[in-house]
Formats: C-alpha cells, structure tokens, sequence
C-alpha cells in the first residue's frame, strides 16, 4: 500500500530546483542496471554510509549495524512520493526506537538541487529525526537508476527481508518482530520477474498481459460487430449493483440504437409500456452531414457495433454509467448529441362515440389474430390496445407506418373488432376503427427528443 500524503513545497529557496523536477516520472530516467543488486531473502550486498548526519556516528556500514533491523530509504529531492513519506518513516522511527533504525540516503547532488539543503528545510518544518546519508558510491551500489521510492528492510542477520516502495504500519510491524514482511516486490529480481509478465507493445490485461483480465477499474470498448463470434444481444441499462463493477454490453447494434441506450437507457422496443418513459422519443433525430456511419444492414453486419464498459461500482449511479457511454461515443465519433423537447408528429387512438366501446370488450377468451393483406375480413379478437394501434398500422405504408403512435381512450382489458377492406390503406383503417367507436388521428405530442447534430 502506497503512501498518498500529498506534500507541497513553499520555502522559496527550494523553488527553482524543484518545480522541473517533482512532477517527472522517476521511471524514465531508468537505465540498464549493474549486477549485484540486493535480493530479497539473500544477504544484503556489503556497503558502507559516508557523511551520515542526525546518527552518532559521522560513517557507518552493513558490518556496523549488523544485530539491529535496518530500513535504507533512498531518495532525491526530485522524488515527491519519497519526501511526502517522510513523516510517516519519523513515526516509525519513534515508535521502534531501540528496535529499527532509519536511513534516508541520498546520491550525488546534480546541478541546480542540493539533498542536504533540503532536508534541513524538510526537517525543521515537519520536527523531523531522521538519520541521513549522503554517499553516491552506496547509493548506486544498491540502487537501480530510476527506481525511487526505494526502500531495503535489512534484519539483524543482514538478510534483505524486503524491498519496496512504499510500507504499511503493519508490514513494519512484522519486519520489527521478525515476521513475514508483506510488500510489493520492487528489487531487481521482482523487476524482472514483472517484465517478463508484461508486453507493452500489446494491450494490457488481455491474455493476462500486465495482470488478469479482470484486474482493471475502469474499461471501455468499441468494435466493428462480428457476426461469426457474437449474434445481436442488447437489453436496457438497469441500475447500480450493490458491489463490484457497474457494465454494461451490446453486440450488433447500430450507431443509432448506442445513442439510444447511452442517453435513455434502453431502446423503445425494450420499455413501450414504461410510464417514466412515455414522453421520448427513442429514435434519434440526425441532423449530420455525412449519414453514413448511422446506415446500418443486419444481413451483412454492416454499420453495427459491440460496446462494452465496466467501472466501479462504489458512490456510482445509473446516471454515471450513462454519462459514460455518452462520453465514449463523443470522443470517438465528434458528434453533438443533446436531449431536447419538440413538437412531434404522432397517430393518437380516440374514442368518438362511447355508446359503441361496451360492444368492443374482450370476453375472457383466448387471443385470436387474422390480419392478412390478401383478405378482406380480418379481425383482432381479445387483444390489448396497444396491440390494436400496433396491428392497425402494421401494414401502412410511409410515415404513418413510423410515426409514434399513443393510446388516448383509457380503455381497460381487451378488445375485439372486425376489419373489412384493404388493411394498407390508412382511410380504411380509419372508416373500420369509427365503425367500432375509435378513430386514428394525427396530432402532435411535446416529448423529449435526441438531437445528434455535428460538432461546431
């Protein structure tokens, strides 16, 4: 577990030498190293400390200090992680005193920064204790080029009993009293060992590549659909588990349909009866110039998409995965896409005459459809109103056949109604429904509209 104590620097002497350097990633200074580099639960390489201060002595070494557990912190003053953990190595230092003893070692000085002026600035401010060393032959002796934070646990037989970047109270605790030292395995070995694990030049945790495949906390992705390794899967976003990851995942749908389940959660197939969803209007209006990435055909896969994203769960909502989704389509297809409120254009079921809907009521029979082009006696026998727009303008041709469509008579349970003439001519739709009590007019609706326009 890695110290996270921010620290911030306002002495003005350390001003110019450390703002170019404390943001630096210590990591890319990395070189190739020498042989010879501490192991864990070998003994440590012999060294010697030179210009050792806040110590009794002005020198010391491995030999020296063999009989008491030893903690080397190796720092720079480039190194923000290293100095912001140097309280909590004080309080170490404090609560075992007798038992550890604590060296901050820093290298050679470079142009332009000076070690041992900032520590004294460092101490003052924070009461510090600390042993510090100034030995560049040591510092290279036991440490990789560009690996600070570098801490080696030494224990009183002077076997490396850990190497890390960072330590917990209670891995301390364990080093003091001679326990097993749980840490992140930062030594040469553990180095190379985690290389060996990981390709930078392919994806991360894929194949096991840096890590399991499941090891991430956030994760999004977008492909071309594949028909051969997936069919078409999509169901509306539901809400947040109690634990774990939040995700969501469709294959084969289009560009529309993303945009639909980004900013609505679902498509209007999946909801048609949701009361909190009767005022959208689930396909998105387009208004880009170039329409062709939103031209899809099933048959051969073309315009469709897979999309996946997992994030963490913990102090997130429905509404944080949506957002999400959104972001991802923005930053890869540069559309503008904003929730609006229109007039629309729709069809609205009506009652004309009420005398006539009582010899419309379904009985508690079974549901009977015929709705055949080549007759011209169909009916609809016990079915829902719903069901009655739906199959009513099932086989019109043109707008109407697209337009929205709204139950306004408040009818409860089925009906049963007989249809003659053509079923694809809507004024016959219309003359059959005003025989039966009904009537199929357009009108307009105030609802909540996508708008995906192209980006100014």
């Amino acid at each position: 577990m890695q110290v996270i104590n921010k620290f911030f620097f306002r002495n003005q002497k350390l001003t110019s030498c450390l703002i170019a350097f404390m943001l630096m990633p210590i990591g890319l200074l990395a070189q190739s190293p020498p042989k010879g580099f501490p192991v864990v639960g070998e003994k440590c390489p012999d060294f010697v400390l030179n210009d050792v201060r806040y110590y009794k002595n002005t020198k010391t070494s491995l030999t020296e200090l063999r009989g008491q557990n030893v903690i080397l912190d190796f720092w720079a003053v480039t190194c923000g992680a290293c100095i912001a953990a140097f309280p909590k190595m004080n309080e170490f230092q404090k609560k075992y005193e007798g038992r550890l003893q604590i060296f901050l070692v820093a290298g050679a000085s470079l142009k332009g920064r000076d070690e041992r002026k900032a520590y004294e600035i460092i101490k003052d401010k924070y009461q510090l204790s600390l042993a510090s060393a100034y030995d560049a032959v040591a510092y290279k002796r036991l440490v990789r080029p560009g690996t600070i934070p570098h801490l080696i646990l030494i224990d009183k037989e002077g076997v490396v009993r850990g190497i890390a970047s960072s330590l917990t109270d209670s891995a301390v605790d364990s080093f003091v009293n001679g326990r097993t030292v749980d840490f992140v395995d930062k030594s040469e070995t553990g180095r190379q060992d985690v290389l060996s694990k990981v390709n930078m030049d392919k994806p991360l945790f894929i194949n096991h590549n840096g890590g399991a495949d499941t090891s991430y906390l956030f994760r999004s992705v977008l492909a071309k659909w594949d028909s051969k390794r997936s069919i078409n899967h999509f169901h509306p976003v539901y809400g947040v588990p109690a634990g774990g990851r939040i995700s969501y995942q469709a294959t084969g749908v289009s560009l529309s349909q993303l945009y639909s389940l980004a900013f609505f959660g679902a498509l209007y197939s999946d909801i048609y009866n949701a009361e909190s969803t009767k005022n959208i209007v689930f396909n998105p209006n387009i208004q880009v110039r170039d329409i062709g990435l939103f031209k899809s055909r099933q048959g051969t896969g073309e315009g469709l998409y897979s999309y996946s994203i997992q994030l963490p769960s913990e102090g997130r909502s429905k509404k944080d995965l949506l957002r999400m989704m959104q972001m991802d389509l923005e930053k890869y297809f540069g559309f503008k896409a904003t929730v609006e409120e229109a007039e629309v254009p729709c069809l609205k079921l009506i009652i004309i005459d009420k005398q006539k809907i009582d010899l419309i009521r379904g009985d508690l029979g079974k549901e009977e459809i015929q709705w055949n082009l080549e007759s011209s006696n169909n009916f609809l026998q016990n079915v829902t109103v719903e069901k009655l727009i739906r199959m009513s303008t099932y086989e019109l041709d043109g707008e109407k056949r697209k337009m929205l469509k709204f139950d306004e008579t408040g009818i409860q349970g089925s009906v049963s109604l007989k249809f003659k003439g053509r079923i694809d001519d809507f004024e016959n739709i219309r003359m059959q429904l005003n025989d039966h009590g009904l009537d199929l007019v357009q009108s307009t609706k105030r609802m909540k509209v996508l708008m995906i326009r192209d980006a100014e």
